[in-house]
């Protein structure tokens, strides 16, 4: 698909460091600040994808999943509710109760 418009926001630069924590504990935080700043920064972002270094990336199936719903403001990933909170302060995943 070609793109016909042009982007006004190319002149931002290609990583961005925000202000926030850099621990497990604080990934929430990271999320939101990245979502904060795009925002501010792109108030007219069609579509915004983050993403962990981990994963396998399809942008074709995505962005036909994206075109097939409504255009509105939402948050859609994969949540896992059912897992436990890992309270154990050795595990690399741990989380404390504040």
């Amino acid at each position: 698909q070609e793109v016909d418009q042009e982007i006004p926001d190319l002149h931002l630069p290609d990583m961005v460091e925000l202000d926030a924590p850099e621990a497990y504990e604080a990934v929430t935080l990271k999320a939101m600040s990245m979502l904060h700043w795009a925002h501010l920064n792109f108030p007219h972002l069609r579509y915004l994808v983050r993403a962990d270094d981990d994963i396998y990336l399809r942008p074709g199936p995505l962005l036909r999943q994206l075109d097939q719903r409504p255009p509105v403001g939402y948050l859609w990933g994969n949540f896992d509710s059912g897992s436990t909170v890992v309270r154990d302060p050795r595990h690399p995943h741990y989380n404390s109760e504040e």
